[in-house]
């Protein structure tokens, strides 16, 4: 488990710094403004305990915007999300600020079809 915090953490630092070289913010390849209280959650997907992606969210994203991210951008369309030993179905509308306390999620999906992602 030290390893996966520290890829987190590691993958955050970069989205960080790269976000500040750039001057803008980006979400799934969308600009979005800075609105008060909206910052970035930096989420690493680790698929099958085999792959390992990373994508930006904001705070007001929720747990269904993770699942559409995964369907569009990876195509897993059937799978099941673990954040912190909690599984979290499609259908929720929690928001990822309230999952973490240091702007970084490290989310297990477990897919169905092994080769979704390939």
């Amino acid at each position: 488990m030290n390893i996966l915090n520290t890829i987190s953490n590691t993958i955050s630092n970069i989205f960080t710094n790269y976000g500040m070289m750039m001057g803008n913010k980006t979400t799934h390849g969308i600009k979005h403004c800075m609105k008060t209280n909206v910052e970035d959650i930096h989420v690493v997907f680790i698929i099958n305990e085999t792959y390992v992606r990373w994508d930006i969210f904001t705070s007001i994203d929720t747990i269904q915007d993770m699942y559409d991210v995964l369907e569009k951008k990876y195509h897993i369309d059937n799978s099941i999300i673990e954040i912190n030993n909690n599984y979290y179905p499609t259908y929720m509308h929690n928001k990822l600020a309230k999952l973490t306390t240091d702007s970084s999620i490290t989310a297990k999906i477990t897919a169905k079809n092994k080769n979704q992602y390939v």
